[in-house]
């Protein structure tokens, strides 16, 4: 299955189950990938995602240093949703001075300890 079709299938499952903002943010990872589709140029679907994931890294950063933790904590909610469709390897450390927004940064089935962050 590719990575459009998977994150179709997700978007479909996360509207039944009213999952609002995870089907927003698959929305919009679809509409980077068919926007990037339409760019002419051959297309790299996990550059795509990465450059997205990247964009959300940067806002929750950027909420963080205005003191806007309700805003940073959106932004590593809509991460974590994205990382989903990334390899361990194209998840670079997020560097937060809360460790709060750390630890809900990702959603993974291992477990998170504070020693890690």
């Amino acid at each position: 299955m590719s990575l459009p079709e998977r994150m179709s299938e997700d978007l479909k499952a996360a509207l039944r189950a009213g999952q609002r903002r995870r089907a927003g943010v698959l929305r919009m990872l679809l509409s980077e990938l068919k926007v990037a589709e339409t760019s002419g140029k051959q297309v790299d679907e996990l550059a795509v995602v990465n450059s997205y994931a990247r964009k959300l890294r940067k806002a929750a950063e950027r909420y963080e240093q205005l003191n806007l933790p309700d805003k940073a904590g959106e932004s590593l909610v809509e991460l974590a949703i994205v990382e989903e469709f990334l390899p361990l390897q194209m998840r670079p450390p997020l560097r937060l001075k809360s460790s709060s927004f750390a630890l809900s940064r990702r959603t993974t089935t291992r477990p998170v300890t504070l020693a890690r962050l």
